[in-house]
């Protein structure tokens, strides 16, 4: 069993809100800069990697995708094209650079990209942050492959218009204009949800070739919201966008998630919080809603020194649970004992895989210590840990409830 090194973060009163502020990134930017700091935001530095250049075992260096989001299973590879301002613009010069540089060249980037990851077992990158990972794992189950591109306003309508390319190799590579994927990144907001409509815009593309090209991406985006995943594309899912609620502040966890690697203030390893920043940055919004419900009361009851039982719940479909501990200042003492315990407890109790703890105590100063800690191991039955379990129950009862993702007026 692996219980990762417990660390302490600090936290203010009131939790932030990141993506209610940054909602737009600086034009003068070149594109794929803007790229670039667009995933970094919403996908988060520990994740993004854009200085993609290795070596081969030749010596030859070359290049990866010009962007690439890792997240365990969540693996997205982008090929960044932008217009440069020809001398005499006209429709016709604009329709050739997007045959040769968009259809052409960045598809074959990325199936050269696709190549790599197959015949290297190790592509050491670095991220955002400046550390290094190997990208070639055996955890990538599923990649998705995107052409961003930024297109002067004189290119054809019949090439905007433009969705995949299909790849003998490669199967279906997405094509999207920098102003389709600033609506879906922004519609969509977190890492786990961008990559599942990437996975449902691939199948209805398959499904239905002749028909994807003859709709907005809002269309798309409006039918993988509604979860229609059986009807033809149509113009009529566009109006979803207008009708969702996104109530962003009641999910949104991105000001906590920032604060990770400026927080710690007792930890063995630098990089010791991507064992939990993984998990959480993973969550879709309806269980980062559920997550923050309960973050915000360990915070309050920490605050009112007042005792309370565990604030807990789970994600079967990452086999995952969180205990969120609110402490009072008589506590202190057996903190870390009790995490551990609590966490594991709570793992034990529902048969997950993996589980995270979190105690909170309110400090002097207004601010919020908080101690994390996260198991890692196969579920197996215990008759010492059932007795514990009986004997003396620590926890709330769990019950079964459908969180609906979208709420579309």
């Amino acid at each position: 069993m692996e219980i990762f090194p417990r660390y302490i973060l600090l936290y203010p009163g009131k939790i932030l809100h990141f993506i209610n502020t940054v909602r737009a990134i600086e034009q003068i930017m070149k594109f794929e800069d803007k790229i670039s700091k667009l995933n970094e935001f919403y996908f988060f530095r520990e994740f993004t990697y854009s200085k993609n250049k290795f070596r081969k075992n030749n010596g030859q260096e070359v290049e990866v995708a010009d962007n690439i989001i890792f997240l365990d299973n969540i693996f997205i590879m982008f090929q960044i094209k932008e217009r440069n301002l020809a001398k005499k613009p006209n429709s016709k010069n604009e329709d050739n650079w997007f045959e040769k540089k968009v259809q052409k060249k960045a598809t074959k980037q990325i199936r050269d990209t696709i190549q790599y990851l197959s015949d290297y077992d190790e592509i050491i990158l670095n991220n955002e942050r400046g550390d290094a990972f190997n990208i070639a794992t055996d955890t990538i189950t599923s990649a998705q492959k995107v052409v961003l591109y930024s297109a002067t306003e004189l290119l054809s309508n019949d090439k905007r218009r433009i969705k995949y390319h299909k790849s003998k190799t490669a199967g279906i590579i997405h094509m999207l204009s920098f102003e389709s994927y600033e609506t879906i990144i922004k519609t969509l907001l977190t890492p786990a949800e961008v990559f599942e409509y990437l996975e449902f815009r691939e199948q209805i593309i398959i499904k239905h070739l002749e028909n994807t090209n003859s709709v907005s991406e809002e269309s798309l985006l409006g039918q993988y919201i509604v979860a229609d995943f059986g009807s033809t594309p149509n113009r009529k899912f566009s109006d979803v966008l207008s009708n969702l609620k996104s109530e962003i502040e009641a999910w949104d966890m991105t000001g906590i998630i920032h604060l990770f690697p400026k927080r710690i203030t007792r930890t063995v390893s630098r990089t010791d919080y991507y064992y939990i920043l993984r998990e959480i940055a993973k969550l879709m919004r309806h269980e980062l809603k559920i997550f923050k419900e309960r973050f915000k009361l360990s915070m309050e009851s920490s605050k009112a020194n007042k005792f309370e039982l565990p604030y807990r719940f789970v994600i079967p479909r990452l086999n995952l649970g969180f205990v969120l501990i609110p402490l009072c200042e008589d506590r202190r003492s057996n903190r870390i004992n009790g995490l551990t315990n609590l966490t594991l407890g709570h793992k034990y109790d529902q048969e997950l895989e993996r589980c995270i703890g979190a105690t909170f105590l309110h400090e002097k100063d207004g601010w919020f210590s908080v101690e994390w800690c996260f198991i890692d191991a196969p579920w197996e039955p215990n008759s010492e840990m059932d007795e514990l379990l009986k004997k003396n129950f620590p926890f709330r009862k769990v019950n079964k409830k459908i969180v609906y993702r979208y709420d579309v007026l």
